[in-house]
């Protein structure tokens, strides 16, 4: 094992970790192989400032066992304690896609292979408004919905859970547009929005090729703008996805960008990785090869 100090992050709490014995056998290898130290946040610790005070202390790797909310905090804590820590993801949560990006499951005995044979990336790391973000901003339509989602039906559907509740106010969501002020790399445009986002992966909500083609380490963020869309429009975004595989329509718009602004006279919510990000207006910048990651040799 190459590293010799490691924090693993996770929540006894979290449905997807009981019975906790699933993390024992990772926990009884990396006693044996390096120094570790165990941060548990199931009570009111903060992810982010326990994994500040774990890299001050040394730690080289931090794992962060649980969904995308939580390799938010973790990525956001090693960002802001300025080490050159790395990030290691244990997916354990309902929707994991920036896991997926990396390559990596939920197999313990694959992930302490990982752990001995993988190798290090560094990768961009965008900032919103203050915050780190490694995967996605997303303002508009269907933003709520993550948190929206009762914890009970997260626990007995998972990632169905999400499905349900976007299709259930999908007309809804559809009819709303809000006139956004953007500036795309200093350019200044105005749209009438139904939804916007700015990626950095193509692994949205559980979808995959949701953008054009990206890679972690390419250099730019990337800008999804849905404009107001009348039904039958939005049907066949969704149709030319199930078919394709990719969002395409004369209402979709995409932009590589390294420094976007948006406003708007509307509040609109932001969502950041998943959580709660506030209200517009926003600023996004691009860090690029900012953030050490642990990823499968192959």
């Amino acid at each position: 094992m190459k590293f010799e100090k490691i924090a693993l992050v996770y929540n006894s709490y979290s449905g997807m970790l009981k019975p906790s014995w699933k993390l024992e056998p990772l926990i009884e290898y990396l006693n044996t192989a390096s120094e570790i130290i165990t941060i548990d946040v199931a009570g009111d610790l903060d992810i982010e400032d326990e994994v500040i005070q774990a890299c001050q202390d040394g730690a080289e790797l931090i794992i962060a066992c649980g969904g995308d909310g939580t390799v938010h905090s973790c990525a956001n804590g090693i960002m802001q304690s300025g080490s050159e820590a790395v990030l290691s993801v244990l997916p354990f949560g309902t929707v994991n896609d920036f896991a997926s990006v990396l390559g990596m499951n939920d197999k313990i005995d694959q992930f302490i292979e990982i752990l001995e044979q993988g190798i290090t990336k560094k990768i961009d790391v965008g900032i919103c408004n203050g915050l780190y973000f490694i995967n996605v901003v997303a303002v508009g339509a269907f933003t709520d919905v993550g948190y929206a989602v009762p914890r009970p039906l997260k626990k007995i559907f998972g990632r169905l859970a999400y499905l349900i509740y976007g299709i259930k106010d999908s007309l809804k969501y559809l009819k709303e547009s809000h006139r956004v002020h953007l500036e795309i790399n200093g350019d200044a445009i105005e749209r009438d929005i139904t939804l916007f986002t700015i990626t950095n992966s193509n692994s949205v909500g559980g979808f995959r090729n949701y953008a054009r083609p990206i890679e972690l380490d390419d250099g730019n963020l990337y800008l999804m703008l849905m404009k107001k869309s009348t039904f039958k429009q939005a049907v066949k975004i969704v149709m030319t996805y199930l078919s394709t595989q990719k969002f395409a329509g004369e209402t979709i718009e995409y932009y590589p960008i390294k420094h976007f602004k948006a406003s708007s006279v509307d509040l609109m919510k932001i969502d950041i990785d998943g959580e709660e990000g506030g209200r517009l207006p926003i600023e996004i910048k691009i860090l690029e090869k900012k953030l050490n990651v642990l990823i499968p040799k192959d």
